[in-house]
């Protein structure tokens, strides 16, 4: 007998637990030190011109901030592709300047956000606390600042239009806001311009265009699943399979053809396509309103897109360091700033928040690793604006210790994780601890090198003395406790009866990352078949802050040998309880899968673990178990919306996370 996952099976969510409660973020000042060598230590910085004096507009000024999601930056136009995917962000960039060589500083949203929102390499984390657990909840340091709460400070309306399900009115980057809202995004969704789709947008920049504001827009139209609403077929051969359309439309992973290849490009130019109409209904607007003059208008994006050019992937996995995912456009346009200049300099995406602090000449106590770009749009020979530019990159844990790339003009650097102590169960590969890559380093093209003995021991010493450190003053950082989080299973306190293998008949338990949760905590799964094995019960223990709880725990059914199985297990809590209850769930219908939560009890902790008793439930049953689920008991902890965290589940879901790729 095997455990075998099906593909993509339909999900039934059985609500059978308590309802837990949102999130409350608080902020306490703590002062650590982030920065890194500034580019003035770099040896080779060329002599610059003066800097022509780029003006500061004596009225006050708007911001509109337009991310696109996963945009790469030569698939625009004025990028120097040769399809005009992007009239409209050309013409932005003809009136303002455009930055050739600008790096994301992560591959995935969760990272790339808060890094250019606050202008700092190791900023905390911002999105919605149930979305990863308590370990990534930590409290903001001193100085540590979402662009947000500075222009607020500083007497500007603000509102973020958000299409990504990661951020909500809830998390920490929306309540930042005065206003946030939801842009419109999916396949249900009627065909129509971008303006239409999404007009509470425009109605809000009218309400607010006698004031100063700051307008954020996170738009997931260049981003998978290229839905037809929203993704032009001008590039489209009408005689591509139909079948094929439709599931290259939805992130599936490999093996491509060179046909699929093809189509995967240019469905993906007519996303970008798309998102260029989005941007040019934005600047129409401001144009109608009478306020284009006094705006600062900026395009960029939180990383790039892999396009099937290795044969096999599609999308931003967050292990990758490749161009294709890290080089991203930046364009700044606005009042007292020169057209049409181009800047051939590296820049970073933390740049853009002191640039802004800069160009509307704000004050704050603020700090950041970016620097100020606003010498470099004017100067008239190269600057060396960074020595390198930096990223991060998450082989699972993006709380973990994460890889840290270094990219030099025409090398690059993957320093992988220092430390990976705790997940082995997800028996990672192992690879050298540095890997240099030569520029640029594009999938489908990448080309390993032995580096110049000088500038590796230059980035070792700049890793060593002042990456390592910015990361564990990030690591220092005390932990917050929300009124509810989610765990996984947690440690096994008998260790020799926990594998890592399926073997149905080693009367051990198994530790299984499922590829079909999307949560980490539900994803890390214990598995054992007692139709097959007689596992001992497990004694398991987590570390949590102290307090009394309301404790829930999530099962998910699998099959076994292709055929559909109810799931059980037992739960006894340690030592408080003398005997087992069971929870489960009744086999699904063939193909089809069936989860749930399962409320245990009220429990206090008061050691900083909570212990708990597993064993297997019924023979005819998979026994699994995902992750706690923890509510604080007490007035403050108010009922979390099961069915809002749903419909964000199920956002997330259409956009592909948290399903396989095969």
């Amino acid at each position: 007998m095997a455990l075998v996952f099906w593909p993509r099976p339909p999900r039934a969510r059985y609500k059978l637990g308590y309802a837990s409660s949102p999130c409350v973020w608080r902020s306490v000042p703590l002062r650590v030190p982030l920065r890194l060598r500034p580019a003035k230590e770099a040896a080779s910085a060329p002599p610059a011109a003066a800097p022509e004096p780029v003006a500061v507009p004596e009225r006050p000024i708007n911001v509109v901030w337009i991310l696109l999601d996963a945009c790469r930056a030569d698939h625009l136009s004025c990028y120097g592709y040769a399809r005009p995917t992007s009239p409209n962000i050309a013409a932005l960039a003809a009136r303002g300047v455009l930055f050739e060589r600008n790096y994301a500083q992560a591959p995935n949203t969760l990272l790339s956000v808060p890094s250019y929102m606050t202008g700092r390499y190791n900023p905390v984390f911002y999105q919605d606390a149930r979305h990863l657990g308590i370990w990534f909840l930590r409290e903001p340091p001193a100085g540590e600042k979402l662009i947000s709460t500075i222009l607020k400070e500083n007497g500007y309306a603000t509102a973020m239009f958000s299409a990504s399900p990661w951020y909500s009115a809830e998390s920490r980057l929306g309540k930042s806001f005065d206003e946030f809202h939801l842009l419109n995004y999916g396949g249900e969704l009627p065909e129509g311009p971008f303006a239409e789709r999404n007009a509470h947008l425009f109605d809000w920049m009218e309400a607010h265009a006698q004031e100063k504001f700051f307008v954020y827009v996170h738009s997931l139209d260049t981003h998978e699943p290229r839905y037809h609403n929203n993704t032009k077929t001008t590039w489209l051969d009408p005689a591509f399979p139909r079948d094929r359309d439709g599931e290259l439309r939805r992130w599936k992973n490999g093996a491509f053809s060179a046909a699929d290849q093809q189509h995967i490009v240019d469905l993906y130019d007519g996303g970008v396509a798309y998102a260029d109409s989005g941007v040019g209904d934005i600047l129409a607007a401001l144009a109608r309103l009478g306020i284009a003059e006094k705006t600062l208008v900026i395009v960029s994006a939180d990383h790039g897109e892999i396009l099937g050019q290795d044969g096999e992937t599609v999308g931003h996995p967050q292990t990758s360091s490749a161009a294709d995912v890290l080089l991203t456009p930046l364009i700044i346009a606005g009042p007292g700033l020169p057209a049409g200049r181009r800047v051939a300099a590296q820049t970073e995406n933390v740049d853009i928040v002191p640039s802004l602090m800069d160009l509307l000449a704000i004050k704050t106590d603020a700090t950041f690793d970016g620097v100020s770009l606003r010498p470099a749009m004017a100067a008239t020979s190269p600057l060396v604006i960074h020595e390198f530019a930096y990223a991060r990159a998450a082989r699972f844990l993006i709380d973990a210790d994460l890889d840290r790339i270094q990219i030099f003009d025409g090398v690059k650097f993957d320093v992988y994780a220092y430390d990976q102590a705790g997940i082995d169960f997800l028996r990672l590969p192992q690879r050298p601890p540095v890997i240099a890559y030569a520029m640029p380093d594009a999938v489908g093209h990448r080309r390993e090198i032995t580096p110049d003995p000088a500038l590796a021991a230059r980035a070792s010493r700049i890793d060593a003395e002042d990456l390592k450190p910015a990361w564990d003053a990030y690591v220092a950082l005390p932990r917050i406790t929300p009124p509810y989080f989610e765990t996984s299973t947690g440690g096994s306190l008998d260790p020799s009866v926990v594998v890592n293998t399926l073997d149905p008949k080693d009367n051990r338990w198994t530790r299984h990352r499922s590829p079909y949760l999307f949560r980490i905590s539900e994803s890390d799964l214990l598995v054992a078949d007692p139709s097959q094995e007689d596992p001992p019960e497990l004694i398991l223990g987590v570390n949590i802050p102290n307090g009394e709880y309301r404790v829930s725990a999530f099962t998910v059914s699998l099959p076994s040998d292709g055929e559909p199985r109810g799931v059980s297990f037992k739960f006894k809590k340690y030592p408080a309880e003398s005997e087992y209850r069971e929870f489960g769930l009744p086999a699904p219908e063939p193909g089809e899968s069936v989860d749930g939560w399962f409320e245990l009890g009220v429990y206090s902790v008061t050691a900083g673990n909570f212990v708990y008793c597993l064993d297997t439930g019924k023979p005819e049953d998979i026994t699994v178990l995902g992750a706690l689920r923890f509510a604080q008991v007490g007035a403050d902890a108010a009922p979390l919306d099961e069915e809002a965290l749903r419909e964000e589940q199920e956002r997330l879901e259409a956009l592909g996370y948290g399903k396989s790729k095969k």
